[in-house]
């Protein structure tokens, strides 16, 4: 019987899978891992080891954290403070007399006047917290209006009067 060439190729092919199928089951499949020892020193000097907490956690900022005073007025013998908030999600605009309580239970106790704009202060409590409210200067500068253009001359011998310009024979 004659063999083909590719039949014989065939041949040898499985063979050699055979054979390769016979060596691998006496050899284990996958290598073993190095104990886990091995690691532990390297991750204990390693610059990209995972952060751990060092110390207690930041205090949460306070009710008057995102509070500013907006203007403080005396009328007869009351005090009452504008304040509001820096928070644009939540904005709160509360005008209390000293010594009263908002909504949510933080009382105005005290306005400490000051001869400067913008320098007087306003203690708060809420609860057992207390805080000194101070003047925003950014919201300060924001909120004064620009000056008014200045009004153009007008030439020699021409007078207005509301909107209507006389010019005068001279």
């Amino acid at each position: 019987m004659k063999l083909n060439t590719t039949s014989a190729g065939c041949m040898a092919f499985v063979s050699g899978l055979l054979g390769c199928q016979a060596w691998a089951g006496s050899v284990a499949p996958l290598p073993t891992p190095y104990p886990l020892v091995r690691y532990e020193h390297m991750s204990a000097v390693s610059p990209f080891a995972t952060a751990t907490a060092t110390g207690p956690a930041a205090a949460a900022p306070g009710f008057a954290a995102l509070l500013y005073v907006a203007g403080v007025a005396r009328l007869g013998h009351a005090e009452y403070v504008a304040i509001k908030s820096r928070d644009t999600d939540k904005p709160v605009s509360l005008f209390l007399q000293v010594g009263e309580s908002s909504a949510d239970g933080m009382t105005v106790e005290r306005l400490n006047w000051s001869d400067e704009i913008g320098k007087s202060t306003v203690d708060v409590t809420k609860g057992s917290e207390k805080a000194t409210l101070e003047f925003d200067e950014a919201q300060m500068v924001r909120s004064v209006p620009a000056p008014p253009p200045p009004m153009p001359r007008l030439p020699r011998g021409v007078r207005q009067i509301g909107s209507i310009r006389i010019i005068s024979a001279q």
